[in-house]
């Protein structure tokens, strides 16, 4: 199967419906290109500032005599531990920087994906793993095999589909990642009320998330308090998350949905930041870029052909709505 009979095949499946077949105008075309050429140099344009700011904490890096590498960085064991650190810096904020200004160089992306790699598996050393540039690094993986010449204004036909695949590719990542943590969510649930225990799905289980995340570091959020008092409030709140996360992937193959499921994906980490204190700020802005942006020319709003595409709860009201109108 290749990536053409892969995507006919998922629309079928995920979006329940046959592949279309319209084709689009020159300058529906022309404005696609424009944006995929858009979303990309807007990416390494981000990372490029990421670098940049990083800055500020070299020297808190350059002090950790008794680091303990992550097997990326282990042959930091092989070498004056400062230097290493220092080489990782520097290839780090290089690499970024050239490539925010020269995206085009397939030997710059690639550079900057080793860089990137080795910079976060040196954050990840310190004794804390976190999980926030995890997206940024897969994205920066999948943009290595953009094809040559994706930043040209006249773009050969075979060009500008790659162009638009490998941007898929990245959407789909990014996606799939939100499904696999709302299947985990699930799987945990299953696991904890088959013990008796208060799961994601009891109206408890955010309030008991929540004071669980306060309490383990010893942090006070905006909104936490609030929320653990309402438990009313946090149980849709939950089911609604866990709804987000879960059916993330299918809306890759329902573009009519793009900008309002990244929306409800940005307010879910923000109310995570208001409630926990746990921020994924670089998840927010890719979510942002490649679903707000891709969706920056749709069609009129239209609530009815919105909820219709809604994954689990479309098909019904559809089939209510016809029913009602024979």
């Amino acid at each position: 199967m290749n990536f053409r009979d892969f995507r006919r095949w998922g629309w079928r499946f995920f979006a329940g419906a046959p592949w279309p077949t319209t084709t689009a105008s020159p300058s529906e075309v022309q404005h696609q290109v424009a944006t995929n050429q858009l979303m990309v140099r807007a990416f390494y344009f981000f990372i490029g500032f990421l670098a940049i700011i990083s800055v500020k904490g070299w020297p808190r890096t350059l002090q950790q005599i008794n680091l303990i590498p992550l097997w990326p960085t282990s042959w930091i064991s092989f070498v004056p531990t400062t230097y290493g650190i220092l080489a990782i810096h520097c290839l780090y904020l290089g690499s970024c920087v050239l490539t925010m200004i020269f995206p085009g160089s397939r030997l710059l992306r690639f550079i900057t994906f080793l860089g990137i790699f080795q910079w976060i598996s040196l954050d990840n050393s310190l004794g804390k793993i976190s999980h926030s540039m995890h997206l940024v690094v897969f994205v920066a993986f999948i943009f290595i095999f953009l094809p040559q010449e994706w930043d040209h204004r006249a773009l050969m036909r075979q060009v500008r589909v790659r162009l638009a695949q490998t941007i898929w590719a990245a959407q789909a990542l990014i996606l799939l990642t939100y499904t696999m943590a709302g299947i985990s969510k699930i799987v945990a649930s299953l696991h904890q009320v088959a013990h008796g225990e208060v799961s994601y799905f009891h109206p408890l289980g955010l309030p008991w998330v929540i004071a669980g995340r306060l309490a383990l570091t010893g942090s006070d959020s905006f909104l936490g308090a609030w929320f653990i008092e309402r438990p009313w409030l946090c149980w849709p709140m939950m089911l609604g998350a866990i709804y987000l996360e879960f059916f993330s992937f299918w809306i890759l193959f329902r573009p009519k949905l793009y900008a309002w499921w990244a929306l409800g994906l940005i307010l879910f980490h923000l109310a995570s930041y208001f409630t926990m204190t746990i921020l994924f700020s670089q998840s927010t802005f890719l979510l942002a870029l490649f679903f707000t942006c891709a969706a920056a020319r749709s069609q009129p709003f239209n609530l009815r052909e919105l909820v219709v595409a809604l994954p689990l709860f479309g098909p019904v009201l559809r089939r209510l709505w016809c029913a009602k109108s024979n």
